[in-house]
């Protein structure tokens, strides 16, 4: 079993005085001088005003399977011998970890101080029970050298802990704290997270491979808030169980329901965005097999709101998979389309992603051109560039018209948390949003505005001989305000009201902003950029760094002035 170390970091030997770091800062190794280290800005390019960057590990995972399964026992999930009369039961078995030691005191086993959870049992009218209906449970000998369950002390709680109450404690760690009191019922699904309190799918999952999926997801925010290690094991564990489920249940996909599937890989998206399990930019693979799953499938009619959040979550995921492999995606076509046009609800989230679907296939014009000097598809793709950038700010501008954006001084009275993780402010005023749904999807249509006004851009300092229906000035004008917008919103999203959901928003666009504030030379946005980033590692909730560090591909970045003065010709790949 593939595993972390114990505190899911990289450790590395003690450095000689006056040796050179193998992980200093990429300016200093470039140099071969010595750094000091001192994050986000070394010393160094501090005094040089160079931008200070650092490489970034992958996750190496080593198989401590013999030492993790000598220290404890990691009990969950139904076994595959229950019936499926038990697997669709209200509660699942609970999840349990019982430490094992091997220590004897004059020759006796040592009792531990693990807790014990009540087991389903059945009741005398021969239905079953749910975990919390259960009162008793005899203790499990495992071996005369295995430790034995031990009951909680009387002065603590000794509720069971099952699934359901695991999975809402990491719902609260991971959602913005007002979410839950916005999903009422099912007419709050338009909200477009299938990742709420009233979902019964994910709190009552029907197929095996999607309670692992889930399961695994839960320890995950367990280990990051509790800082327990052994959680992080056990969502390994499951995580490759649901693989292996997962991969069996495709090859007879007819006996499994269609929500079942997409949910399940939206999931496993969703947990390698949180901390990555199967390899660096795990959730890249899950988003295209989300993707292939539906156009294998074909255009089908969406019959119920759930249905339409499912779809649209996977549609959102897609453009983000399809803007970092520069690949079109199938969602844009106008049979799907369609789909989104005739579903049981159409709002304005679901119109902005519908605009999304249209950017992967435009930053590239390869698809447009029939010779590379093909100046009439160059102008058809310069147009419909423009088009969606148009569209785009429509969007944005009816989204102000109906949704409350305010902004605060940005002080410690207003956003305690962002001066509390970031050392340096440079901002007078920041963004309050009424919810964390409208902070997010105004976030990703200022995304995705900046990746077509600086594609615009490119084009029109390209020296191609082209006739453009926009002013460049007007245009740098509106991409310093799309990034300024852009900035605006991270210190709300960094409280802890935001939760998880708060950091990744943050790191959907940080990496393209500082890539701005590079090529335009303001290496005070770009520290604060750099603070961002060091804030997006505090532990206690989790790393929300690298898995979307791809931007290089896929910005075009002219240097112009603020005027619109061309300095550089970038051409267009």
């Amino acid at each position: 079993m593939p595993s972390v170390s114990s505190d899911w970091k990289v450790e590395h030997p003690p450095r000689r005085s006056g040796q050179r770091s193998a992980n200093g800062c990429l300016q200093c190794r470039k140099r071969k001088v010595k750094c000091d280290e001192q994050k986000p800005t070394c010393s160094y390019c501090e005094r040089r005003k160079l931008s200070c960057s650092w490489f970034q590990r992958p996750w190496k995972f080593v198989d401590v399977s013999d030492k993790v399964s000598e220290e404890y026992d990691v009990l969950s999930g139904p076994s595959e011998h229950q019936s499926q009369q038990q697997r669709n039961s209200i509660e699942l078995n609970p999840i349990e970890y019982v430490p094992k030691r091997q220590h004897r005191t004059q020759g006796r086993p040592q009792e531990t101080g693990g807790l014990e959870t009540p087991s389903s049992s059945t009741s005398s009218s021969g239905s079953n029970s749910s975990p919390q209906d259960s009162t008793s449970t005899k203790p499990q000998h495992h071996g005369a050298n295995s430790s034995q369950k031990t009951r909680i002390p009387p002065s603590v709680d000794a509720g069971p802990t099952t699934r359901s109450q695991m999975l809402i404690v990491a719902l609260y760690h991971y959602l913005p704290t007002n979410e839950p009191k916005e999903h009422r019922g099912e007419h709050e699904h338009p909200r477009l997270t299938f990742l709420n309190l009233f979902n019964g799918a994910i709190f009552r999952p029907r197929a095996p491979f999607l309670a692992a999926a889930i399961d695994s997801f839960t320890l995950v925010q367990a280990s990051l808030a509790l800082g327990d290690v052994r959680l992080g094991f056990a969502a390994i564990r499951r995580y490759s169980a649901c693989l292996s489920k997962f991969n069996a249940a495709l090859a007879e996909s007819n006996l499994y329901s269609h929500d079942d599937i997409l949910l399940c890989m939206l999931v496993l998206s969703i947990l390698e965005s949180i901390r990555p399990i199967s390899q660096f930019g795990g959730w890249a693979s899950h988003v295209r097999g989300a993707i292939k799953y539906l156009e294998d499938r074909g255009p089908r009619p969406l019959k119920t709101r759930y249905q339409t959040v499912l779809f649209h979550h996977a549609k959102q995921a897609s453009v983000l998979w399809g803007i970092f492999h520069q690949e079109p995606i199938p969602f844009s076509g106008k049979d799907w389309l369609r789909i989104s046009e005739s579903a049981p609800f159409i709002n304005h989230e679901t119109r902005l992603i519908d605009i999304g679907t249209r950017i992967p296939g435009l930053l590239s014009p390869s698809s447009y051109l029939s010779s590379p000097t093909d100046m009439s598809g160059y102008q058809t793709y310069f147009q419909d560039l423009l088009a969606t950038s148009h569209d785009i700010q429509k969007w944005l501008a009816d989204f102000h018209r109906q949704r409350d954006v305010l902004l605060h001084a940005c002080d410690e009275i207003n956003f305690p948390t962002y001066f509390r993780l970031v050392k340096r402010n440079v901002l007078s005023t920041a963004s309050s949003f009424r919810d964390f749904n409208n902070a997010w999807y105004l976030s990703t249509a200022w995304t995705y505005l900046y990746l077509l006004q600086t594609t615009c851009l490119s084009i029109m300092h390209s020296g191609l001989p082209l006739h453009f229906d926009v002013d460049a000035a007007s245009l740098v004008a509106s991409v310093e305000s799309t990034v300024d917008n852009l900035s605006k919103t991270v210190p709300q999203a960094l409280s802890a009201q935001s939760g998880f959901s708060g950091r990744l928003s943050v790191n959907l666009f940080l990496r393209m902003i500082t890539l701005h504030y590079e090529a335009q030379g303001r290496y005070e946005m770009v520290r604060w950029c750099g603070d961002i980033e060091s804030a997006l590692y505090t532990p206690d909730q989790g790393h929300a760094g690298a898995w979307m560090a791809n931007w290089e591909r896929v910005i075009k970045l002219p240097r112009i002035s603020q005027f619109g003065e061309r300095e550089q010709t970038v051409s267009i790949r």
